[in-house]
């Protein structure tokens, strides 16, 4: 019986070994997993920021033509009362 019970004994050392393979393997898998999210916030983030950031310049740009169509519609009216 004992190279029954040496197999045994040998099986059961392999099991263990292989599960805390596996149990490293799964935490390592677990840690890439959480970095990836991490970068991909980030980058959500920073892509949400300068969309931002050019909707802003967009509306500024509106603001000053809107501005400069102004000015030009009160030019015309003052040349036409000028020339009345």
């Amino acid at each position: 019986m004992g190279i029954f019970d040496d197999a045994k004994d040998a099986a059961k050392q392999a099991g263990e070994k292989l599960g805390k393979a596996a149990a490293d393997v799964k935490d390592k898998a677990a840690d890439v997993v959480d970095d990836t999210k991490k970068k991909a916030d980030d980058v959500k983030d920073k892509c949400s920021d300068k969309a931002d950031e050019a909707k802003a310049k967009g509306e500024s740009a509106v603001a000053q033509g809107k501005e400069q169509a102004t000015e030009a519609k009160n030019a015309v009216k003052q040349q036409v009362r000028d020339n009345k």
